[in-house]
């Protein structure tokens, strides 16, 4: 979606064209969704977000967090 434009051209993801799917998590809501990727954003760290891909345990833990 951030590659076709859905979300105009004034939005910050519309400035590149070569978005790759990094990680896919399913969430019950979209307010799951948006306090897991809040949370993820907030600990600012590109090595936390690869964890997550490499270490599914530690993303089951703060999935309960927000249960």
């Amino acid at each position: 979606m951030h590659n076709d434009g859905t979300f105009g051209p004034k939005s910050f993801t519309s400035r590149a064209r070569d978005w790759v799917l990094f990680l896919s998590i399913k969430c019950r809501s979209i307010n799951h969704a948006m306090e897991l990727e809040k949370f993820i954003k907030n600990q600012k760290s590109r090595k936390y977000i690869e964890n997550l891909k490499k270490y599914p345990d530690l993303f089951n833990k703060i999935s309960k967090d927000f249960s």
